[in-house]
């Protein structure tokens, strides 16, 4: 069981993790992209998508006049809560890309929750300018275009060494952690008979397995592969065979040509699957830094 949050101190070392909330920048070719999670959002999932559902976007004016850039997401960013004082790595990529296509474009970001399905609909009813999640680029969605990264990434799990699970079957009526956003991971846990936890921020997922309250996490196996290359992970390294890979994709209304000219800019530089190692190194390494701050009670034994 862990304890109440200890206070903390802004030390030297924690600007890793800044770092690593920029750290795309560099990939996409932008200087001073925003930190995305303190950017407003919105919701339209499958529940609130309606005829009216674009209606209850407000769009957040940018200094330049132009309205922000509406990004939808499968799952919100965590964003600041009244009293943080700690920096939290996000699940993947997909905050960070909806940054950087906003300040390519000059604009605010805003980031709407849409179901995955939904996509379609949102982009054609105008309740969102892009989407950005995991998706392939076929079969076509009607309407859309979608431009692919060169990120990709099926599900696997982080796991004590000598766990008795393996195979995907064996989590039945195992305790797996999942972070919020990573609806795919949940999905995945609960199709396998898992007693889900979730959790806001992947450091907490990590953390559980590490203090013994969850079994096993589930998160992206590219990003688990980058911090089981961490010695201090290697006793809770033990994974199982990675779930079919999906790429970090955009999609963007098929009457928005410049738009998606931007689209295309934007992930030129990012097309290969090279372009992505830096990232995921700094996501690992700041995950693994946040796990250390977040634990204070002893590894499992």
């Amino acid at each position: 069981m862990s304890k109440p949050a200890r206070p903390f101190r802004f030390l030297p070392s924690h600007w890793l993790v800044l770092a690593g909330l920029f750290g795309l920048a560099g990939l996409f070719g932008l200087a001073g992209l925003a930190v995305a999670a303190t950017y407003p959002s919105a919701d339209l999932s499958s529940n609130a998508i309606a005829p009216r559902a674009h209606a209850s976007v407000h769009t957040a004016a940018h200094p330049s006049g132009r309205p922000a850039l509406r990004v939808g997401v499968e799952a919100l960013p965590r964003g600041e809560r009244p009293g943080d004082v700690r920096l939290y790595t996000e699940e993947g990529f997909e905050f960070e890309l909806g940054a950087s296509l906003a300040a390519r474009l000059g604009r605010e970001v805003r980031y709407v929750k849409v179901d995955l399905a939904q996509r379609g609909r949102a982009l054609d009813d105008g309740a969102i300018d892009v989407f950005v999640g995991r998706f392939a680029a076929r079969p076509v969605l009607a309407g859309t275009d979608v431009f692919v990264s060169g990120y990709r990434s099926g599900l696997s799990v982080a796991m004590r060494t000598d766990t008795t699970v393996r195979s995907w079957k064996d989590l039945a009526g195992r305790t797996v952690c999942v972070s919020d956003a990573n609806l795919q991971a949940r999905d995945t846990a609960i199709r396998h008979g898992a007693l889900v936890k979730v959790t806001e921020v992947p450091a907490l997922s990590l953390m559980q397995v590490r203090t013994g309250e969850c079994d096993a996490a589930i998160h992206d196996a590219a990003l688990l592969q980058a911090l089981f290359e961490d010695r201090k992970w290697e006793k809770f390294s033990a994974s199982l065979p990675a779930t079919d890979p999906l790429p970090l994709s955009v999609a963007v209304a098929h009457n928005a040509p410049e738009l998606s000219a931007t689209v295309r800019e934007v992930l030129a530089s990012s097309r290969q699957a090279s372009a992505w190692r830096e990232p995921t190194k700094k996501w690992a390494s700041n995950v693994a830094f946040e796990v250390d701050l977040e634990q204070d009670s002893p590894d499992c034994h």
